[in-house]
């Protein structure tokens, strides 16, 4: 019926869509409690000219979200008409207001929240007793799914207040800019060995510092900057990054970096931090001591194709379909997090409008490869 939504505006949306597919008719739309304005607006709609769109509510007092917050059952303008033509003339006086044939309300912790309005049917048939019930039904549907999407809500306002705290150390005054302030020698002459880990350490605070800020405002578009840009850098970093562990490990780690005249359409540091990062983690988790694993690239055909490769156990073909689902987490006893770091990867490729593809088998090396458009047609160096 209605899916789970991220939003309530996509919640809305999908209400109004289920309408259209149960009922078949000319217009639907979905009326949300707004507390400051005392009325329920319109946030959704089909079937409705630009003006409607804009203008369609039903104050609290309206005797149509009276009925509905009383009874908690749909509302059939046909039966009003017939039952009581005079005493019911001020809610069907409402109904016609919102070109709603049907409402059916919708409640969240026993609150009328939203307004499910079905207009005439594309046949001109009267709406039925079964009509009714499929009403019901979907409300119901919508009821809760429309928990799912305020819970969500709620997710997001408490890790917007989890970012907010976090985020203090990386701040002007946090503990972390004691790491600037001892790579410009604050404290005294630094061993080469411990610049180069230093510098890496603040590359890493500047980029959650960064996009900490962005998780304070839930309602923020993902912080995508894309432009033409070596990866030169990233795969340097990327190589310092990982060699410590891989030394630990014993894993041989081999990076072919990119020139710096070879430049890709991208945002450097989430390809650094989030597809690189991740894609480098997994592959010194699976691979086992004295395995090797390979980073490195490819161009083809006006595209930079990016690849990580280990020498793992490799990864079953039934298993392939959700492997970049959030979540995933194919081996038990070596898992990651929370099973959310291929879906990152995932996730920041379509926000490149690139890729990400896998290629593995049982016994096999996996190779994960990620493509991006290359910035201008230039040689490697």
């Amino acid at each position: 019926m209605v899916s789970e939504p991220r939003s309530l505006d996509e919640w809305a949306r999908r209400v109004v869509r289920a309408v259209q597919d149960v009922f078949g008719v000319r217009s639907a739309s979905v009326l949300l409690r707004q507390e400051d304005m005392g009325a329920f607006l319109i946030r959704a709609g089909v079937g409705l000219t630009p003006g409607e769109m804009g203008l369609l509510s039903l104050p609290f007092t309206s005797p149509v979200v009276s009925i509905l917050q009383s009874s908690g059952r749909c509302l059939l303008a046909d039966a009003l008409e017939g039952l009581f033509p005079q005493r019911r003339r001020d809610e069907l006086a409402d109904l016609r207001f919102v070109h709603a044939c049907a409402m059916a309300p919708i409640f969240s912790n026993g609150r009328l929240f939203a307004l499910m309005c079905v207009g005439p049917k594309l046949t001109g048939e009267m709406f039925n007793q079964s009509d009714i019930d499929a009403l019901s039904n979907l409300a119901h549907s919508a009821q809760y799914a429309l928990a799912a999407a305020l819970a969500g809500q709620s997710r997001g306002r408490q890790s917007a207040y989890w970012a907010h705290d976090m985020f203090r150390p990386f701040g002007p005054k946090g503990a972390i800019q004691n790491v600037v302030r001892a790579l410009r020698g604050d404290f005294g002459p630094l061993p080469e060995v411990a610049r180069a880990a230093l510098a890496i350490a603040a590359e890493d605070a500047n980029f959650v510092a960064t996009h900490m800020k962005q998780l304070t405002n839930p309602l923020a578009q993902e912080l995508v900057q894309i432009q033409s840009t070596p990866l030169t850098a990233a795969f340097n970093r990327s190589r310092d990054r990982f060699s410590p562990l891989a030394n630990e490990k014993s894993i041989v780690l081999n990076v072919d970096v990119p020139p710096e005249n070879l430049l890709v359409f991208c945002d450097a540091s989430l390809i650094e931090h989030r597809v690189l990062a991740n894609l480098l983690e997994n592959a010194m988790r699976h691979t086992p001591s004295g395995g090797k694993v390979r980073v490195g690239y490819r161009l083809e055909s006006q595209r930079f194709v990016g690849f990580v490769e280990d020498t793992g156990p490799g990864i079953r073909k039934e298993d392939l379909p959700t492997l970049f689902q959030p979540g995933t987490q194919l081996d038990p006893q070596n898992k990651g997090l929370a099973g959310l770091g291929l879906a990152s990867v995932k996730s920041v490729m379509e926000a490149h409008g690139g890729a990400v593809t896998v290629q593995s088998a049982p016994g096999q090396c996996a190779r994960f490869e990620f493509i991006l458009p290359i910035g201008r047609s230039v040689g490697t160096g």
